[in-house]
């Protein structure tokens, strides 16, 4: 008989730190239920089960939420994140590019429903991972304003802050052509703010 998840309600805010390879059979997150959780920062990988399940099972008032993909665990979806329509911030780290093509071309632009309350999103890439600097620079933006553009009249637009960063050796510097960061200016002139960055240079 597995045992039953420990509750601690007066857990408002839980952190993992990155500490190299994640445990191949179970996640520190199946043994707590925290209803009161306000801050989940997840430094590690997780699998997308373990996590879907910890969120319904806690069904906590969520508003900051860091989740990170990996080599070992890749099953994250954007399924999860249906789960937490509370959220405030958004972080993700190393997204595959499943789990950002779904979540930057399909449920942020086209469903109002989806994370109504969010004002800050940033997306963190490394050097090798999936997705690119510019795949960050030619997709956010453009899949933002849409959203914009569909909520303009409702006033349901609520995104304050974007950040994109990838993590790349010093040696590297990243430079785009105005139109490729007109959507951005656009952005920043209606209000939001923005951050493209790589590790030591700055694109916009």
């Amino acid at each position: 008989m597995e045992p039953r998840p420990v509750e601690y309600t007066n857990v408002r805010k839980f952190v993992i730190t990155e500490q190299g390879h994640p445990h191949p059979v179970a996640h520190i997150l199946e043994f707590f239920t925290f209803p009161q959780l306000e801050t989940l920062e997840l430094g590690s990988e997780i699998d997308g089960d373990a996590l879907s399940l910890f969120l319904a099972r806690s069904a906590a008032p969520l508003r900051r939420l860091v989740v990170t993909c990996g080599e070992v665990f890749n099953s994250l979806e954007v399924e999860v994140l249906r789960q937490v329509p509370s959220l405030v911030e958004l972080e993700l780290r190393s997204p595959t590019r499943w789990l950002y093509r779904e979540f930057i071309f399909n449920e942020y632009p086209d469903s109002m429903e989806f994370l109504p309350n969010l004002e800050k999103l940033s997306i963190s890439c490394a050097l090798r991972d999936e997705i690119t600097m510019d795949d960050l620079v030619r997709d956010v933006g453009a899949e933002l304003m849409t959203r914009k553009e569909k909520l303009a009249r409702s006033g349901g637009w609520t995104l304050k802050a974007l950040s994109l960063y990838v993590e790349v050796p010093d040696t590297m510097r990243y430079i785009y052509p105005e139109r490729s960061l007109a959507v951005y200016k656009e952005l920043r002139e209606g209000g939001l703010e923005v951050s493209i960055k790589g590790r030591y240079s700055v694109v916009f």
